[in-house]
């Protein structure tokens, strides 16, 4: 839950920097930062090894999650909303729960498939009252959610495929070397797209927030994520990013300025009502 919180601040502190960074500068900040966050982490707890066999795949997820995926996430703000951007991403439940289920890694009940139902719901109702759905059918907003679906397509395919090595690794030390593949993967983009355009110039309101991104928003929340996703099904953990948008919306309301209505409380009170189904849903086949 901590982590889902740390993600929807994440939506609105992106959408409040990336007009200054651009898109690939800011992913590449925000996971290099966070790299530094999690590996001091590591060192300090002593947890510094996945196993050799793991390596290769571990690379390959982490520059799916740590480099595909916040590029795609930064660059569909410069196009949709942070409340449409929260609600599009919320997605992520329901295909984690289809990808887990086709291919053996959790059981597919009837209470997984209403309460990410329930919860996506409540997401809908929550982003619809802020306006989230102004501008959707203009090309830049279908642009825009488009690059948002494959973003929570990413997520998903990361939160089934990471179990085997989470299983067989310490949480901490696969999180350092997933987002240090992710860091590395997006360098060589940073650099030519700094070489074009400069360096960003970044406000110290700017600056505020690419630190926000590595730490709480980057490192110790996806250490949070992993961690999770370590000790129960990818489907139990992926719910929770329904809790993304309630969380955005607040905050933009606060930071960005954009509406708030109470509506929100209806929309919170379905994508927790979803959560606890999913959460206390029988294992079958999980585990």
């Amino acid at each position: 839950m901590a982590a889902a919180i740390f993600f929807g601040a994440s939506v609105v502190a992106t959408r409040f920097v990336v007009g200054e960074t651009g898109a690939l500068p800011l992913a590449f900040l925000r996971f290099a930062i966070g790299t530094v966050c999690i590996a001091s982490i590591a060192v300090a707890f002593g947890s510094i090894q996945v196993k050799r066999n793991d390596i290769p795949a571990t690379l390959a997820l982490g520059a799916l999650f740590f480099g595909v995926f916040p590029w795609l996430f930064s660059q569909s703000l410069l196009f949709i909303s942070a409340s449409l951007g929260a609600i599009i991403l919320a997605t992520m439940p329901v295909l984690t729960l289809v990808i887990a289920s086709t291919i053996g890694i959790e059981a597919f009940t009837h209470s997984k498939l209403l309460g990410t139902g329930l919860a996506f719901i409540g997401v809908a109702v929550a982003v619809a009252s802020q306006g989230a759905f102004a501008g959707f059918a203009n090309f830049d907003g279908a642009v825009g959610v488009a690059l948002m679906l494959a973003t929570s397509l990413c997520g998903a395919i990361y939160n089934v495929l990471s179990r085997p090595y989470l299983q067989r690794n310490d949480s901490i030390a696969f999180t350092t070397l997933c987002m240090a593949s992710g860091t590395m993967f997006l360098l060589p983009f940073a650099a030519y797209q700094a070489a074009m355009d400069g360096l960003p110039t970044i406000s110290i309101n700017g600056l505020l927030a690419v630190l926000f991104l590595g730490t709480l928003g980057g490192g110790i929340g996806f250490y949070l994520w992993i961690w999770a996703l370590q000790r129960t099904t990818p489907t139990k953990v992926a719910i929770f990013v329904t809790l993304n948008p309630i969380a955005a919306i607040a905050l933009a309301a606060v930071v960005l300025g954009e509406e708030f209505r109470p509506v929100v409380a209806v929309g919170l009170a379905f994508v927790l009502g979803g959560i606890l189904l999913v959460s206390l849903s029988k294992k079958a086949k999980d585990g």
